[in-house]
C-alpha cells in the first residue's frame, strides 16, 4: 500500500449522512443499504451490481458473530483494491466489526454515526459493549454531534473536522511497506470465510457439550464456537497461535490464551471435561495427530468429552471444492482411522456424524442398465377389430335365439378376434409396467450415486474418556 499515489479513501456509506470527502485524494465509494430481499446465494450480503445489498436483520446493532455479514465482501474488496484510509458511515450490526477488520491491514478508520445510532447504543448487551469498546479503540477518529460516546476513546470529533483530522493520521502512520506482497493467514481468515455462515455451522456441535463444567476449544481461531458456548452459559477458554486472531476474539469480550495448541496441551496440567477441537487435524501430519490425541486423553477429566471435527474424505465436495482453499492444510484424515488412534490412548466412540448420515457406497456402473423396449405400434392388430357397429350388435341379439347357426359362427370369430386384442393390449400394459420399474430402478441407482455429493463436509467424532486404571 506505500506505493499507492494519489492518497486513495475509500467511504463505506449507507447514505444517512451527509460527507463531503477531501478534495485533494481519489475517493472510492462503497454504498450499502437493507433489504428484506432473499439472498441468492444464501449469505446475508451480496453484491447488487456496484453495491452491497445487506439483509434487513442485519441492522440491528448486535456485536455477535451472526451480525459480520460485511466483513467478508469488504475484506475481499479491499484486497483488489488498497487504500490509505476509509471512512465509515453509520453504526449497525453489520457495520459495528469493520474498523477491527481495517485495523488488521493497519488502516486508519474514521467513524461516522447516523443519528439514531445513539437509541441504539442506550440498551447493549455484554457482547455488543465489548465489541463496540474494542472497535472504538482501533479508529483515527469519531463523529459524534451529541457526545453520547464522550467517554470513549479516541476524542470525539465534529463532522467538519473529520476529514483534517483522518489525513493528518494518515500522514503520521504511513502504511508498512510491502504488506500488500505478503500473505497473512489472518487475511485469509476475513476474505474467505463468512462468520453468520460458521455460525450455522458449528451450532449442532453444541449439544455435546451439555452439562460441561469447562470447555476447553483448541485452535478456536476468532472464537465463534466460545460464542456460541457462551449463549448457553457454558464456561469455555480457547487457544490460538496468531495473536491478531486471538486478540480479535478477546476484543468480542472472549477468553482466548495465545498460544500454540499442542504446546498448550502438553504443557497444561488443567482439567477439562469438554474439548472441542474443529478443524485442527488436517493441519498435522500423523505423528502429530497421535501426539495430539495423546495429550487429548490425558487432560480431559475421566468420562469427559472429545469432540473432533475435520473434512471427511468421503465427501465430494470437501475434496473437490473445500479442502485445498487452506493453505495449511496436511492430508484427509478418514474418521475411522481417527477413532482407531482415540481408542488406543483411551477415547471410546460414542457418536459419529456417519451415525446420522450413513454414506451408502453403490457401484458406479460406466454403462447404464439396460431397460426393454416398448412394444412397437404396428404389432398391435388393426384398430378396426375393436369396433362393434350396430349392425354386429344385432347379430349378437341374434345368437340369443334369434340369429341363425352362420350367424352365431361368426360372431364367435369375431368375440375371438376381440379377445386376442384385449390379451395383446395386457401384454403392452405388462410391458411398459416393466419398463417403468426398470427406468425407476435406474434412476434410484443414479440418485444413490447423486447422494454422494450430498454427504457432509465434515466428519464428527464424539469421543468420551474412558475411566482411568487406578
Amino acid at each position: 500500500m506505500s506505493n499507492l499515489s494519489p492518497l486513495r479513501l475509500l467511504v463505506i456509506s449507507d447514505g444517512s449522512v451527509s460527507y463531503e470527502p477531501p478534495t485533494n485524494v481519489e475517493v472510492l465509494n462503497l454504498r450499502y443499504g437493507f433489504t428484506a430481499a432473499v439472498s441468492p446465494d444464501n449469505f446475508l450480503a451480496w453484491w447488487q451490481g456496484d453495491s452491497l445489498a445487506v439483509d434487513e436483520r442485519c441492522r440491528e446493532l448486535n456485536g455477535g458473530f451472526r451480525q459480520q455479514v460485511l466483513n467478508r465482501l469488504v475484506t475481499q474488496y479491499l484486497l483488489k483494491t488498497p487504500v490509505h484510509g476509509v471512512v465509515i458511515i453509520g453504526l449497525y450490526g453489520c457495520t459495528l466489526d469493520l474498523p477491527r477488520i481495517f485495523n488488521l491491514f493497519k488502516i486508519p478508520v474514521a467513524w461516522i454515526l447516523q443519528s439514531d445510532a445513539f437509541l441504539q447504543l442506550k440498551d447493549r448487551d455484554r457482547t455488543t459493549d465489548a465489541c463496540l469498546k474494542d472497535a472504538l479503540k482501533k479508529i483515527a477518529v469519531l463523529n459524534d454531534d451529541e457526545d453520547a460516546l464522550a467517554t470513549f476513546q479516541p476524542a470525539v470529533t465534529a463532522l467538519a473536522q473529520v476529514n483534517s483530522v483522518l489525513l493528518k493520521v494518515i500522514a503520521g502512520n504511513p502504511p508498512s511497506s510491502g504488506r500488500e506482497s505478503q500473505y497473512d493467514y489472518s487475511l485469509y481468515e476475513f476474505s474467505l470465510r463468512d462468520h453468520p455462515l460458521l455460525c450455522l455451522i458449528q451450532q449442532p456441535d453444541v449439544k455435546h457439550f451439555a452439562g460441561c463444567k469447562r470447555v476447553l476449544d483448541l485452535g478456536c481461531g476468532v472464537g465463534i464456537f466460545l460464542s456460541l458456548l457462551q449463549e448457553e452459559n457454558v464456561s469455555a477458554i480457547g487457544v490460538e497461535r496468531n495473536p491478531e486472531i486471538a486478540n480479535y476474539g478477546r476484543g468480542m469480550g472472549l477468553d482466548i490464551i495465545t498460544a500454540d495448541a499442542l504446546k498448550f496441551l502438553e504443557q497444561s496440567e488443567e482439567r477439562f471435561d469438554g474439548i472441542y477441537c474443529s478443524h485442527f487435524v488436517e493441519h498435522l501430519p500423523i505423528e502429530l495427530v497421535q501426539q495430539l490425541l495423546t495429550n487429548l486423553a490425558r487432560v480431559v477429566s475421566d468420562n469427559g468429552v472429545v469432540v473432533l471435527a475435520f473434512p471427511d474424505p468421503e465427501s465430494i465436495r470437501s475434496q473437490l471444492l473445500g479442502f485445498w482453499r487452506d493453505p495449511e492444510h496436511v492430508r484427509f484424515y478418514h474418521p475411522e482411522l481417527i477413532l482407531s488412534l482415540a481408542q488406543a490412548v483411551g477415547l471410546d466412540a460414542e457418536w459419529t456424524s456417519y451415525q446420522d448420515q450413513p454414506h451408502n457406497v453403490v457401484q458406479f456402473n460406466v454403462e447404464p442398465p439396460a431397460v426393454a423396449e416398448l412394444l412397437n405400434a404396428h404389432d398391435l392388430p388393426p384398430q378396426t377389430t375393436t369396433r362393434i357397429s350396430d349392425k354386429w350388435i344385432d347379430k349378437l341379439l341374434g345368437g340369443l335365439g334369434i340369429a341363425s347357426n352362420a350367424h352365431l359362427k361368426k360372431l364367435d370369430a369375431q368375440f375371438s378376434g376381440l379377445q386376442k386384442y384385449i390379451t395383446r393390449q395386457q401384454q403392452v400394459i405388462i410391458r411398459q409396467q416393466q419398463v417403468i420399474e426398470q427406468l425407476t430402478n435406474r434412476t434410484d441407482q443414479l440418485w444413490a450415486v447423486n447422494n454422494t455429493w450430498g454427504w457432509n463436509d465434515n466428519a464428527v467424532l464424539k469421543l468420551r474418556r474412558r475411566k482411568r486404571c487406578p
